[in-house]
């Protein structure tokens, strides 16, 4: 169907009298999904030229956005709307279910109505995306501009993720009020306490699988900064991940690393979990040294208390303290005078 659409824009495109594979860029047109689109340039002249279809599409892209950026406005402010963040204090970075479909969908048919620029992307891709845009929109911060972030984020989405040019601000501005209403529509709803579960892993080294938990080029699912250093894989087909640079892995990980279930993770799967239905198992993988100082200090603890030293061997701690120095350079940074000494302590005593 999307073949379709594109097939006949482009002939319509060429009755108007601009030969889409002659232009310099793919085309890119701001407010339509591609049906839309098609009906839109039928109204145009026949033979109207590349600068009077330029000129109706740049009035077409300011209309639309202002009709965007108006209608979340008075959405948010509407009095008669429920509280969008109904657990005072409990911040909430992530979107509805509902949130999170509606705004797949906004971006497979408005990012790129004309079908040239992302017809390559996968869906899972578009809702990743979509995932890390809602964030700025649930969990503001004070002075912040919600839609400003979102506009730079779709930026370096295209830049970094997909090797694009960055579209114009009005198109990336335009889609973040598109999400914008999206959340103003859709209230969140009141969190229930988690009940207890089984504890999500952290490991230091195995089997390395795409993204990376070191990667200095990803993104934070939390705070959308570039460099991360811990990953999240939710055990569904396919495999779905988060990932979180260091600040923010100090402040969420023991959400993964604790007797509490997994916080929240990509598409509906992770949605489901804080929402409280069932997802597949997950593990947390990190790459920061913190993680490897508290695990230190948990054997050690466990080998002087009377109850469990026998589980702590010396032939452990070697071979724990032999895997440490092995990974180093798979972790963050330098090794810190705790574990270095741990290294030095047992690595090779037996």
């Amino acid at each position: 169907m999307r073949d379709e659409h594109t097939a006949a824009i482009f002939a319509e495109l060429r009755r108007i009298g601009v030969e889409p594979d002659l232009v310099g860029a793919p085309l890119i047109v701001t407010g339509f999904t591609p049906r839309a689109l098609r009906t839109w340039l039928e109204q145009v002249p026949t033979a109207a030229g590349s600068q009077e279809l330029d000129a109706r599409l740049e009035a077409h892209a300011l209309a639309a956005l202002s009709r965007a950026e108006r209608a979340g406005a008075l959405l948010e402010h509407d009095a008669e709307r429920a509280d969008p963040t109904p657990n005072r204090g409990q911040v909430r970075w992530w979107p509805t279910t509902l949130m999170l479909d509606a705004g797949i969908e906004v971006l497979a048919e408005e990012w790129d109505p004309v079908g040239v620029r992302l017809g390559g992307v996968p869906s899972e891709d578009i809702g990743e995306y979509a995932l890390l845009l809602f964030g700025p929109l649930l969990h503001r911060w004070p002075g912040g501009d919600a839609l400003a972030s979102v506009t730079e984020m779709i930026g370096a989405i295209e830049e970094s993720e997909l090797g694009l040019r960055p579209s114009p601000l009005v198109h990336r501005r335009y889609l973040a009020a598109r999400l914008r209403e999206i959340v103003a529509r859709q209230p969140l709803p009141v969190r229930e306490p988690r009940p207890s579960g089984s504890a999500a892993s952290a490991t230091l080294s195995g089997r390395d699988v795409a993204p990376p938990p070191l990667d200095p080029e990803g993104v934070c699912s939390r705070c959308h900064k570039f460099g991360t250093v811990a990953r999240v894989t939710t055990h569904s087909e396919p495999p779905r991940t988060v990932r979180f640079c260091g600040a923010c892995w100090r402040e969420v990980r023991t959400q993964y690393m604790s007797t509490e279930p997994p916080a929240p993770l990509t598409e509906d799967e992770g949605i489901a979990t804080p929402d409280g239905h069932g997802v597949p198992a997950s593990t947390a993988e990190s790459r920061s040294w913190d993680d490897a100082v508290e695990f230190l200090r948990l054997v050690l603890t466990a080998r002087n208390d009377p109850e469990r030293d026998v589980e702590i061997t010396d032939a452990m701690l070697a071979e724990l303290a032999s895997e440490i120095a092995a990974d180093a350079d798979k972790m963050d940074g330098p090794m810190p005078e705790e574990v270095e000494r741990f290294v030095r302590t047992y690595a090779g005593s037996v």
